[in-house]
């Protein structure tokens, strides 16, 4: 379909926000048409172990994994679309370009930019074993 994966990501998130706002609309509807009761949820929350809510990542780094590829694939989309109006700039601008053109395009292809939040993925995962293994050696002194 010869379709730019930015633009059909920045398509996706158009899309996605409409779905939420219309979901929690329909949802803020539903509440005050039915009554719909709260399940129990105190056994559940005690069994949670604490040591494994220690251990977890904070939500950004979490998301770090998911973001990069999107910011990047946004990025080289945004500067793709607006490299006409940048490249009738004076020339060092347009030296700079050159070469923030070709690293942009390097980055922003589909495979580098999986590829680096696989690394940051990785990353977090060994970050959070090791800290883990640090706890399990001394004994969770």
């Amino acid at each position: 379909m010869r379709v730019n994966i930015g633009t059909m990501i920045l398509g996706g998130v158009v899309v996605g926000m409409i779905s939420v706002v219309s979901g929690f609309l329909y949802m803020l509807r539903a509440n005050r048409v039915w009554e719909i009761p709260l399940r129990e949820q105190a056994n559940a929350v005690s069994a949670i172990n604490k040591d494994t809510l220690e251990a977890a990542p904070s939500f950004e780094v979490f998301l770090l994994p998911i973001l990069i590829p999107v910011i990047v694939f946004s990025g080289k989309t945004f500067f793709e679309a607006h490299v006409d109006v940048f490249s009738s700039a004076e020339e060092s601008i347009s030296n700079w370009l050159g070469a923030t053109q070709s690293l942009i395009g390097f980055v922003g292809d589909k495979n580098i930019a999986l590829i680096i939040a696989v690394v940051v993925a990785v990353a977090t995962l060994a970050r959070q074993q090791r800290k883990q293994g640090v706890k399990d050696w001394f004994g969770g002194i």
